[in-house]
């Protein structure tokens, strides 16, 4: 019996009689695959094809795929997945929370521009640099409100639309700030109208004034943006441009995606 199980000519009946069942099994195996890894690497990968589809079938085989990770292997992964998903949530809470802070005012920017002709993104931008929408923000120099009015544009806007009995202390309210800011800018965006983009030219008088403005506003800048923000001698009205800017065209790009 011995030499005949040894033989490599044994056959299937004679290996179940004497071994049984699975040692047949196990048997007839070695016979097919003969110490190839490569045919048994590929009736591995083939059975776990098998189960992977069985699994997205909703058959039983994705029960025993299962099976090889624990409950305790899932729960490990799970909390590592929550400190990642936690932050996102939080950044989306945070971007959501400044959204619908920026867009406190918008009718009080809605009504300025369409009474001025600016650019109500222009507005907001601006609104975000001077006070981060803080309607009772005061500054060193006497500026006031939304758009950190001084009381020389206040009264100058006052005077254009004729309003009487005028105080600067007016323009703590957001309507009425918004309205004599709107009206100061509207005047210098047409003041550069000759230029390649009134916008950084108006920021700039916006910020330092008209005379320093005008001082930076030689030779290639005379018409040129760039150049003109590039000979800009005051590092903090260079920032205030840029960060202006930067912002109008964030809130543009956040407009046509209709946020």
């Amino acid at each position: 019996m011995a030499a005949r199980l040894n033989s490599q000519a044994a056959s299937a009946p004679e290996l179940r009689e004497a071994f049984g069942v699975r040692a047949f099994q196990r048997r007839f195996r070695k016979q097919l695959f003969p110490r190839n890894k490569e045919l048994r690497l590929r009736l591995r990968l083939r059975n776990s094809i098998k189960k992977i589809l069985r699994c997205g079938s909703g058959l039983k085989g994705c029960e025993d795929f299962s099976k090889r990770y624990p409950d305790s292997v899932k729960r490990r992964r799970v909390f590592w997945l929550l400190p990642p998903l936690i932050l996102l949530i939080g950044i989306a809470l945070l971007g959501w929370r400044q959204v619908e802070r920026d867009r406190r005012f918008d009718k009080e920017i809605r009504t300025a521009a369409k009474q001025y002709g600016v650019d109500p993104l222009l507005i907001r931008a601006v609104v975000w640099r001077e006070s981060r929408f803080v309607p009772d923000i005061r500054g060193r120099a006497g500026e006031i409100g939304l758009m950190q009015i001084q009381d020389i544009a206040a009264r100058e806007w006052a005077d254009a639309e004729h309003l009487r009995s005028f105080d600067h202390e007016h323009c703590l309210d957001p309507g009425t700030n918004t309205l004599a800011g709107t009206f100061y800018l509207s005047k210098l965006l047409k003041r550069y109208q000759q230029t390649d983009d009134p916008v950084p030219y108006a920021l700039a008088d916006y910020n330092a004034g008209r005379s320093k403005a005008l001082r930076w506003k030689t030779g290639p800048g005379s018409t040129n943006s760039h150049a003109f923000v590039e000979q800009i001698t005051y590092p903090s009205t260079k920032n205030y441009i840029k960060s202006v800017t930067r912002r109008y065209r964030l809130y543009k790009l956040l407009a046509k995606a209709g946020l």
